[in-house]
């Protein structure tokens, strides 16, 4: 048992060093974010998340988007998404992904409290 504890945790240091971006990536993204004066964390062990909260009006504005509000009639729940945001071209090679953004998968009970940004581009 010990040993397959080892072993994963050595996997899971691997992964973690795969995904890491590059200090100047992550460095490009937060020195955007504040810019726009929002503060961001790192919310992940390898660094390829960062998390950060903002209004509505901010997120429209930041990522020149329209985010509404959609209900899923079944289930009762709604999501604040959009379906298009733009990156500056100074960090659209560094981030990944937007989240919440245009992911409109089935509801949950997990809710997203922060808007993320994935970067992972080197």
């Amino acid at each position: 048992m010990e040993l397959t504890v080892a072993v994963n945790s050595f996997r899971r240091l691997q992964v973690e060093f795969l995904i890491r971006p590059e200090p100047d990536t992550t460095r490009a993204v937060q020195l955007w974010l504040a810019k726009n004066a929002i503060e961001s964390t790192s919310i992940s062990s390898a660094g390829d998340w960062l998390g950060f909260n903002i209004s509505v009006k901010q997120a429209n504005t930041l990522f020149q988007a329209d985010y509404k509000t959609y209900y899923h009639v079944k289930s009762g729940t709604s999501a604040i998404r959009t379906l298009m945001y733009t990156l500056p071209t100074e960090i659209s090679h560094a981030v990944n992904l937007v989240h919440p953004a245009t992911s409109y998968a089935r509801p949950s009970t997990c809710k997203c409290s922060q808007l993320q940004v994935l970067s992972t581009y080197s």
